[in-house]
């Protein structure tokens, strides 16, 4: 996803609105492992990303290089930069070509994962709200 301009919403709801589409994906990722959980041979997968937002969000944003000198610059904290990846997960291997997923661990990532998500849809929530009352009282 590149992206050149910035939204009419702003960045906190672009930034938000990526976050969402990250936290789906690693809810996928979770739910994958989970479904795999007695299958023989299924190597545990986790999605890397947090780092990375958490840099976006508090210290000015991801590091980027301009790669030539017309392309026009990053700002701090886009998140259209992100690039998540799907690793293996070696943690759990039991030295005989299978792994032993912890049912509670997992769970533990799903539901914290959801908690994730459930508050980035509810600071989307509160930046429409606010918005909107721009919008509607601004003119009052």
């Amino acid at each position: 996803m590149v992206q050149v301009k910035e939204s009419w919403l702003g960045r906190t709801v672009d930034f938000l609105s990526r976050a969402l589409d990250l936290r789906s994906e690693e809810h996928g990722v979770i739910s994958g492992n989970l479904a795999n959980l007695d299958t023989p041979g299924y190597i545990p997968r986790s999605l890397t990303f947090e780092q990375e937002l958490q840099q976006a969000l508090g210290q000015g944003g991801l590091p980027t290089q301009r790669t030539h000198p017309r392309h026009l610059p990053v700002a701090a904290g886009d998140v259209s930069q992100l690039n998540p990846e799907i690793r293996y997960r070696q943690d759990f291997a039991l030295g005989n070509g299978s792994y032993q997923l912890d049912l509670d661990n997992e769970m533990a990532k799903l539901a914290q994962n959801n908690l994730k998500y459930e508050a980035t849809v509810q600071l989307i929530a509160k930046k429409l709200a606010m918005l909107r009352a721009a919008i509607t009282d601004g003119g009052k």
